[in-house]
């Protein structure tokens, strides 16, 4: 922290600069509570976007993203009226950024990105009533 105080003083001498705590970043909401050292990251305007995207906002919760011992295999060939690759893409953009929770789910349903059938979709969207049970998790 005093990295930090250092560089904003040397900025502070050739520019009238304001420093606050951030609250939000690019979409991703920002708790800070300095008493606990804790940081709370969340994307749930993300989430709710995505769910309405996918008309999925009425849909029910589940408890766990993926269910166990889920056997998928390769499809012959992919529906282009699934838009399953932009899913996977958004997908991974959460687990990345908020939510490493659904990182085993997303890392098993991106191995058919190029091979995948309306049974890799219903497993994709059970990752997303995951989501909407689970919004305020970060």
């Amino acid at each position: 922290m005093a990295s930090i105080q250092d560089v904003l003083s040397v900025l502070a001498e050739q520019f009238t600069i304001k420093s606050n705590v951030p609250f939000a970043f690019v979409g991703i909401k920002i708790a800070h509570d300095p008493t606990r050292g804790i940081m709370n990251l969340t994307q749930v305007t993300f989430i709710q976007n995505l769910l309405e995207k996918l008309n999925m906002t009425d849909c029910k919760s589940s408890s766990v993203p993926m269910q166990a011992n889920i056997d998928l295999l390769p499809s012959n060939s992919c529906d282009p009226n699934i838009p399953y690759r932009q899913l996977i893409g958004s997908l991974h953009f959460l687990a990345w950024t908020t939510r490493p929770d659904i990182s085993y789910a997303i890392s098993k349903l991106s191995q058919y990105c190029t091979a995948y059938n309306e049974q890799h979709w219903i497993q994709a969207k059970s990752v997303l009533r995951y989501l909407k049970g689970t919004m305020n998790l970060g």
